[in-house]
């Protein structure tokens, strides 16, 4: 892709949707830095609210920063309207790419796996923040955020996805000679 121009791609799913591991080799596809919040929260956080703040703060300044970047975050949640000021406030155009996992399929990804990052404690546990955050990002794509670009199947090879989305992002980037 070419580096020459500026562009941010927010990636956003449930929690075990997939998103790092999309990510991961999308930005390796592209040729592009990743951040995502789980790493933000490795950096700052603590797991208590104050940490949280900390990690977002991290966050949001890189959905700020003069850079192309993916970012990548559930898309739902008390952060989001600064998360949509600060890709504005950014000055280069952006897109989101939703990775669309069913909810039973990332809490069985969550209860194999764990949650080894300081993840914040709503007092819930995770068995009812999984399928609450699947409604919160619903209304969110509904409501709030732009149409993403893609969908991408959170059950589907991540190659054969990968390669969809760097299609789609490529004519995204490309279209009328800028994003």
């Amino acid at each position: 892709m070419d580096e020459r121009v500026l562009a941010k791609v927010l990636i956003v799913g449930n929690i075990g949707s997939g998103k790092s591991t999309f990510a991961h080799a999308l930005g390796t596809a592209l040729g592009w830095r990743r951040y995502g919040i789980d790493e933000a929260r490795q950096a700052h956080g603590d797991g208590s609210p104050a940490g949280e703040a900390r990690a977002w703060a991290a966050f949001l300044e890189r959905a700020e920063s003069d850079s192309s970047i993916l970012l990548e975050c559930t898309g739902a949640g008390p952060f989001m309207d600064l998360l949509r000021l600060a890709l504005r406030r950014s000055g280069h155009a952006w897109t989101l790419l939703w990775v669309d996992t069913p909810p039973e399929e990332c809490l069985r990804r969550v209860e194999r796996r764990g949650l080894a990052i300081p993840y914040p404690d709503f007092g819930v546990p995770i068995s009812q923040v999984i399928p609450g955050v699947a409604r919160n990002l619903a209304r969110a794509l509904e409501e709030s955020w732009p149409r993403p670009l893609h969908r991408v199947e959170g059950l589907g090879p991540v190659e054969q996805e990968v390669a969809r989305a760097v299609q789609v992002l490529s004519g995204w980037l490309t279209r009328d000679g800028r994003p």
